[in-house]
């Protein structure tokens, strides 16, 4: 997870070795709880089901006697409100699924936006203004260094999926404000997840970077 960043200093000293640990733990409990699911009996399942049900092994395996004693101190969310800007009440944004570290004092959060990759314009829903563009825009992760997308795969093969989410990110015009440092390409955060990748973009309108972490979900 050291990424360098223009000045050749690696984002894990910027986050700090807290924040790196806390986001692998995160995955951690993502790749748990997936292998609590049947992908099978969610094929044509809509995101909002997966998710529903992907949580709900989450809090299945953070509430397990046989889990690690680490899971104790983590909470997953399924849609929760997020505090933004000039949004109140029911104009609250949710985020699909966050992960919260419980303890004294401000608590660390890491914010997860989920598609579903199932036809050919699943790609436009995955990098658009509601799946990655609400992280690269600050409506999500605003206050965080980093955060997550969730590819749910129903057709085709993650591999398949990588290389074109590889290839658009690359893209010319620089829509997606990939750093020269932030290629897309192959992580590995934990060993119950065999489809993650990073990606690092700047936030204009929030003068700092943001480290994405993409995840892909075999449900096919």
């Amino acid at each position: 997870m050291e990424t360098p960043n223009s000045n050749g200093t690696p984002h894990t000293l910027l986050r700090s070795e807290h924040r790196c640990a806390f986001v692998r733990h995160c995955h951690d409990l993502l790749g748990m709880g997936y292998k609590r699911l049947n992908p099978q009996s969610l094929v044509t399942a809509e995101e909002t089901v997966i998710t529903g049900e992907l949580v709900d092994a989450i809090r299945a395996v953070t509430e397990d006697p046989r889990s690690p004693r680490w899971v104790a101190h983590y909470e997953c969310a399924d849609d929760p409100p997020l505090t933004t800007p000039g949004r109140q009440g029911k104009r609250r944004r949710r985020v699909d699924i966050a992960f919260v570290r419980t303890q004294r004092g401000p608590r660390p959060r890491f914010q997860i936006e989920s598609k579903r990759l199932h036809h050919k314009a699943s790609l436009n829903d995955y990098l658009g203004q509601e799946g990655l563009g609400r992280i690269l825009s600050g409506a999500y992760a605003r206050q965080h260094p980093d955060a997550g997308m969730l590819g749910y795969v129903q057709v085709d093969k993650p591999a398949d999926w990588a290389n074109k989410l590889r290839q658009r990110l690359a893209g010319p015009g620089g829509k997606f404000a990939v750093r020269k440092d932030g290629a897309f390409g192959d992580v590995k955060l934990c060993p119950g997840l065999s489809y993650t990748y990073h990606s690092g973009h700047d936030r204009a309108t929030l003068h700092r970077p943001v480290e994405v972490y993409h995840t892909l979900l075999p449900f096919n």
